[in-house]
C-alpha cells in the first residue's frame, strides 16, 4: 500500500526588507521551474549579502530546494539553522520532520510534527505527515486516530481518507480500507487511491474491480510500473496470461530491475507453456 507522501511546505514570510528582490525574483521562478541547483545558487548569494530577519525564510527555501534535489541531510542543515535564527518557524518544523521521515529517523521526525503542530495546531498537513510517520512505523491505529481527527476538522480532506485507507489495509481490514479509498476519489481523482484500492479489491480476490482501478490509476500515472504488475497479477488470477505478459514487460520498460515483474511474467509464460522464455523470466536476478 502506498501513502500519499507528505508535504513540503514553503514559507509565506519573504518580505520586501531584501536590498535584491530581482535576485529573490530569479530564485523563486527557479524554484518554480524546477531548477533546483540554480535556486540554491541564487539563495546562497542571497544568504550573503542578507543579515535581517528574512534570513530564516532563506535557509527554509534553500532547505526546500536542496530537499526535492534528494539531499534530505543537507536540507537539514539549512532548516536547523532556520531554526536557530526563528524558532518558532512551523514550516522549518515540519520540513524538518519531512527529511527526517525521508531518512528513516520516524520518532524524531514525529517530535518535529509535533512541535509545529503546538505553533500551528490547525493546519491540516501537519497532522497528515505526523500520521504517515505513525503507519510507517507500523502504529497504524494510532495513524486512524490522527486521521479521524483531522478528517473532523476538514471532512473533505482526500489525503487524510486516502492514507487511512493504507492504515485500514495494513491491519488487514479491506472492506473500510475501500471505504476510505471510494470517499478519496470522490473528493479528488488521486492515483494512488486508485492503486490502493484495486489492491484492496484484489486482496479479496475482486480482480475484475481491481483492474478497472488499476487501468484509472495507470490513466493519471501511466509510468507507474507498480500499477502495471498488481494489474497484470490480477489478469493472471483471471486467465487473462496474454494480458499479464503484456503488463510485466511494459513494467520492465519503465523499471528493469524490478524483480517481481520477471517472476509473475515468467509464471504467466509457464502457465502457457512457454517454458523457455519463462525459464528466462524467473531465474532473472536483478543487480542490487
Amino acid at each position: 500500500m502506498l501513502a500519499e507522501p507528505a508535504q513540503l511546505r514553503v514559507t509565506q514570510r519573504l518580505t520586501a526588507d531584501l536590498d535584491t528582490p530581482a535576485l529573490l525574483a530569479k530564485a523563486t521562478i527557479a524554484y518554480q521551474l524546477g531548477d533546483y541547483p540554480e535556486a540554491v545558487r541564487v539563495i546562497g548569494i542571497l544568504l550573503e549579502m542578507t543579515r535581517s530577519e528574512s534570513r530564516a525564510s532563506l535557509l527554509l527555501f534553500r532547505g526546500n530546494a536542496v530537499l526535492l534535489l534528494g539531499m534530505p541531510r543537507q536540507a537539514m542543515d539549512d532548516y536547523s539553522l532556520a531554526l536557530r535564527s526563528d524558532p518558532s518557524a512551523a514550516e522549518a518544523h515540519t520540513n524538518l520532520g519531512l527529511a527526517k521521515t525521508i531518512l528513516g529517523s520516524h520518532a524524531q521526525a514525529l517530535t518535529e510534527y509535533a512541535t509545529a503542530i503546538g505553533i500551528d495546531p490547525e493546519d491540516e498537513a501537519l497532522r497528515l505527515n505526523r500520521e504517515i510517520s505513525h503507519a510507517v512505523m507500523g502504529e497504524h491505529n494510532t495513524a486512524i486516530t490522527g486521521y479521524d481527527n483531522a478528517l473532523r476538522m476538514n471532512p473533505r480532506a482526500a489525503r487524510a481518507y486516502m492514507n487511512r485507507g493504507v492504515s485500514w489495509a495494513a491491519l488487514g481490514n479491506h472492506r473500510r480500507a475501500t471505504e476510505d479509498f471510494s470517499r478519496a476519489l470522490d473528493i479528488e481523482p488521486l492515483a494512488a487511491a486508485y492503486f490502493n484500492r484495486g489492491l484492496s479489491r484484489a486482496a479479496v480476490g475482486d480482480h475484475r474491480r481491481a483492474i478497472k482501478d488499476f487501468t484509472s490509476a495507470l490513466r493519471l500515472q501511466p509510468d507507474n510500473p507498480s500499477a502495471l504488475v498488481a494489474r497484470g497479477r490480477s489478469r493472471s488470477s483471471l486467465g487473462d496470461q496474454a494480458g499479464a505478459i503484456a503488463d510485466h514487460t511494459a513494467a520492465l520498460e519503465f523499471d528493469p530491475q524490478r524483480a517481481t515483474a520477471y517472476y509473475e511474467r515468467g509464471v504467466a509464460r509457464s502457465i502457457l507453456g512457454q517454458h523457455g522464455q519463462a525459464l528466462d523470466s524467473r531465474t532473472y536476478s536483478p543487480k542490487g
